[in-house]
Formats: structure tokens, C-alpha cells, sequence
């Protein structure tokens, strides 16, 4: 997993000492959602026990980091970047080897490998905003190789979205940051250049490869749709019909035999607002939808006003994610993606201030 690789950064702030505080209440409260969502995820005959638990797994991951970075300042700045970049390196690594294993099969199967998109969203809006013209040179470098390997266009969109929106903010605090835009216009031109220069090679490297990275780019450019895109379009379509009867929560899904399931069920794994859909039904996901977008909101306005970049980060993160969850990528189809997205709600819905509570549980810890 390529989160593993976050150890190799890790060792730097092992001497760090971090007392963390964890309310009973939220943690029970948690026990109780999932043990709920559980059993209402049962009540569908097509799921199997294996596929909700896995998906159990990744929704509790989610919870228990989102409390634990919302009651404890754990990381700043520095140590997230240095998380992140061993998670980008180790997607990129994965890649690589998973290259090399399907070039020496015979398959028409189409494949890709998605990236951590909190992850890659953090890396990109540090450098951007804190970060220097080495960190900066280094993040960029390893978007290009990252994308290229990945054979996914959901990587490159949301890479791409994490650069537009991180500069438009260093560029709304200080005019002179304008002077970014001709240096990276300069660097995507020398990418496109490297890309076109390359697509031979991938061509006769990996075909299934080059119809990822550059046939259906080139039918999205020219507005022309592909069939993943019909499909995805389609499922669109169906979840606003369903959007009336789906009222109450169902529970967890069950996404580790989706061909299998009915198809009105196949975006459950495709599209995550579906999957949240059909968890929580209409009233209760229009509601946490409302508090995000107001969450997000927030994120901005102090970012604005108290100039902190962790605001500036996490709003960009916050508008990224957004996005993603209508349009796939992977978000909630892996249990090892899930602590950065914990990581990231929970430091965004942070409380203004935990002394209070953490005195409060160093005076548990010595009676």
C-alpha cells in the first residue's frame, strides 16, 4: 500500500511525543453508526457480509481520524508535506511496477492506478502556498511522472485542479505572485512537448496505456465521448432520478462484486455521491452537504483574514474533494485513502480551542 511509505518520513519526528485526547461520547457514537449502517447494509439480498465490511472499514477509518485531528493539533505544515510526498512517491512506485508487470501480459483489460487525492491535494497547495522554488520543482516533477504512470485522467484533473486553485489563492493575497503563471505555462508547455514526443513509445510500449493517456484525452478535447464517459453520464443521470426515493439511509454497499449487482447498482463503486446517497439517504446527505459547504466557506474567510496557510490548504482540499465526489477517482473505493480524508475533515472542522479538553484528560490520566 502506498501509504507504507509514509514510515520512511516518519522516522524523522519519531522523537516527537504527541498526547492525543478522544471523547468516550464521539467514539460510542461512532460504534453505534457503524453497527447500524451495518445491519441496514444486510437488508439488501445482492450484498455479500465480506464486501459491507470492507466497506465498513474505510467509513470507520474515516470517523476515527476525523475525530482524532479534530480534538488534537497532531501535524503542521512541514510533517503533513512530508506525509504526503511518501505518499505520492509510493503511488508513483506502485505504478511503476504495475507498468512493468502488464507490459509482459497479453491483455485487452483496461487499467489504472489511482492516487490518494487528499494527499496529492495537500502536496500541491503546501508547495504553492509555503513551500520554495525546490519544493515546488520537486511536487511538479513528480505530478508529471505520477500522471503519466498512472494511465488515469482522473489523476491528471485533479492534479490539475489542485494547481488552479492553490495559485488563484497565492495570487489573490500578493500581485506579485502573478510572475508563477508564465513559469508554469512555460513548464506545461515543455510537459505537453515531452508528451507528444513520447506518445510513439507508449504506443508501442503498452496500447491499452496510450488509449488511456491519449485517445480518450483527445476525444475529451474534441468533445467527442468515450464509452467510460457514457457510462458515467448515465449513472448521473439514473442517481437524480433516484434522488426521490431514497429518502432514509440503506447502509453500507457492498462494491467487491459490483458486476454482479443489479445495474442500476454498478455506480455505487464508480461515483462516491452515490455510494453516500444510498448510505444516507436524501435528508441527511443534503444536510452534511450544507454544513461542508459552509464549513468550506469558513476555510476561506480565514484564510483571508487571519493569513494562516493551513487555512488556505485545507480550503483547497475542501473545494477539490468536493469535486471528487462526483466524479470518482477512486475516493472511497480503497480503506488506505481513508485517514487522509479523516485527516483532512477532521483538521477542517477543527475546535477553535482544545486546552480545555486536553487538561481535562491529563488530569483523568493521574488519578
Amino acid at each position: 500500500m502506498p501509504e507504507l511509505f509514509f514510515m520512511l518520513f516518519y522516522l524523522y519526528d519519531r522523537k516527537n511525543k504527541i498526547k492525543v485526547f478522544l471523547p468516550e461520547g464521539e467514539l460510542h457514537f461512532v460504534v453505534i453508526i457503524c453497527m447500524l449502517f451495518f445491519c441496514l447494509g444486510l437488508t439488501n439480498f445482492d450484498f455479500t457480509i465480506y464486501g459491507i465490511v470492507n466497506t465498513l472499514r474505510v467509513h470507520l477509518y474515516i470517523m476515527l481520524f476525523f475525530i482524532l485531528f479534530r480534538h488534537n493539533s497532531i501535524f503542521n505544515l512541514k510533517f503533513l508535506f512530508k506525509l504526503s510526498l511518501g505518499v505520492v512517491l509510493g503511488t508513483m512506485i506502485v505504478a511503476y511496477f504495475t507498468l512493468q508487470y502488464r507490459l509482459g501480459i497479453t491483455s485487452n483489460k483496461e487499467w489504472a492506478i489511482n492516487s490518494n487525492i487528499i494527499a496529492v491535494t495537500f502536496l500541491v497547495a503546501i508547495a504553492i502556498l509555503k513551500g520554495n522554488w525546490m519544493q515546488n520543482t520537486l511536487v511538479f516533477m513528480l505530478a508529471f511522472i505520477t500522471c503519466f504512470l498512472s494511465a488515469s485522467r482522473g489523476v491528471i484533473v485533479f492534479y490539475a485542479l489542485s494547481y488552479v486553485i492553490a495559485l488563484s489563492l497565492k495570487i489573490s493575497t500578493n500581485r506579485k505572485n502573478i510572475l508563477f503563471i508564465p513559469l508554469m505555462l512555460l513548464a506545461v508547455w515543455g510537459i505537453l512537448n515531452s508528451v507528444n514526443y513520447l506518445e510513439p513509445v507508449v504506443q508501442d510500449i503498452s496500447p491499452t496505456m496510450h488509449h488511456r493517456l491519449y485517445t480518450k484525452t483527445q476525444d475529451n478535447i474534441n468533445q467527442e465521448s468515450t464509452s467510460s464517459d457514457d457510462m458515467r453520464f448515465s449513472n448521473i443521470i439514473y442517481i437524480l432520478e433516484q434522488i426521490p426515493n431514497r429518502i432514509l439511509p440503506s447502509g453500507f454497499v457492498d462494491k467487491s462484486q459490483v458486476e454482479k449487482l443489479p445495474l442500476e447498482l454498478w455506480s455505487l463503486r464508480d461515483l462516491p455521491f452515490n455510494e453516500l446517497l444510498y448510505m444516507y439517504g436524501t435528508l441527511v446527505l443534503l444536510i452534511l452537504y450544507l454544513i461542508y459547504i459552509r464549513k468550506s466557506a469558513g476555510l476561506l474567510l480565514k484564510f483571508y483574514t487571519k493569513g494562516d496557510n493551513v487555512y488556505g490548504v485545507l480550503f483547497v482540499s475542501s473545494v477539490v474533494f468536493f469535486i471528487a465526489v462526483f466524479i470518482g477517482g477512486g475516493l472511497l473505493e480503497r480503506a488506505y485513502f481513508s485517514p487522509f480524508i479523516g485527516i483532512f475533515l477532521g483538521m477542517s472542522f477543527k475546535r477553535p480551542d482544545n486546552r480545555v479538553a486536553m487538561a481535562r484528560q491529563m488530569m483523568k490520566s493521574f488519578v
